[in-house]
């Protein structure tokens, strides 16, 4: 005999499971902070052996084999970049713990020398922006920044000659190279049809030159010192955008009317 019952009576069960998961997940956090916090005790009484003999905190290769090994053992369902970027917090925290790491980069806030540097040390070190690519070097040199963050060559553009001259100007050395592939976006605060003027720096306008000719030739282009700084100028002129990345986009509230713009699919900055 079949056994009739109203809409919603079998949400009781389904929520008891519900909660029965969410209780397991709550244990499971549980020994996730305990254990972070074990791996944080251990890297730290290594800081305090680093510094005894004088050995800076950061360390490349052992990062690159943390997340060799992290990577190596992941079976899902989480993909292995959602593994890095958990486990690059999770040093970078462990990194302050152990000395207050500060890292100069070139440019302003948003820039994508600011996200190659956040992609490498985390959210969990000082950032000191430069104005100027000597800047990044005198600050290193100088021991006001423990590490500096420069852009050197582009896939499309080539070599920035002012870092790779800077390198030959001073005793500073790579300390690690990090590979960021390079996203163009339109930003603007109005419609696709009411822009007027364009602003970026000049390496984003050649990296773009295609798709602007094709879709906004008419339209005035005007450069900035950088894509951070015309995503600022689009933050407050009206019928003005900006070609620059999705950090300067979230940075200045400017929404994204366009995507990836960029005339390469391979458009990498090597920094």
């Amino acid at each position: 005999m079949p056994v009739i019952a109203p809409a919603g009576a079998l949400k009781p069960q389904a929520s008891a499971e519900m909660e029965e998961l969410r209780r397991k997940i709550d244990e499971l956090d549980a020994q996730i902070v305990r254990l972070i916090n074990e791996r944080a005790d251990n890297a730290r009484k290594i800081g305090a052996i680093k510094a005894k003999e004088g050995v800076k905190p950061y360390a490349p290769s052992r990062e690159i084999q943390v997340y060799k090994r992290v990577v190596a053992r992941n079976t899902g369902p989480l993909p292995d970049d959602a593994i890095r970027a958990i486990y690059r917090e999770i040093m970078s925290a462990t990194i302050a713990l152990e000395h207050p790491t500060r890292v100069a980069y070139f440019g302003q806030s948003g820039t994508f020398t600011h996200l190659a540097a956040r992609t490498k040390f985390g959210e969990s070190v000082v950032y000191i922006p430069s104005r100027d690519m000597r800047d990044v070097f005198m600050a290193v040199s100088r021991g006001r920044a423990d590490y500096g963050v420069v852009p050197i060559e582009n896939s499309t553009e080539g070599g920035v000659n002012q870092a790779i001259d800077m390198f030959a100007d001073t005793r500073l050395k790579i300390a690690s190279e990090i590979y960021l592939p390079i996203h163009h976006h339109l930003l603007c605060k109005g419609a696709l049809k009411d822009v007027r003027i364009i602003y970026s720096h000049p390496q984003p306008f050649a990296q773009c030159r295609n798709w602007l000719t094709g879709n906004m030739g008419d339209v005035e282009r005007r450069e900035a010192s950088s894509t951070a700084a015309a995503a600022e100028i689009a933050a407050r002129e009206p019928f003005t955008a900006a070609i620059a990345g999705s950090l300067a986009a979230e940075i200045y509230n400017v929404p994204v009317i366009a995507e990836h713009i960029e005339d390469s699919a391979d458009n990498i900055t090597r920094f």
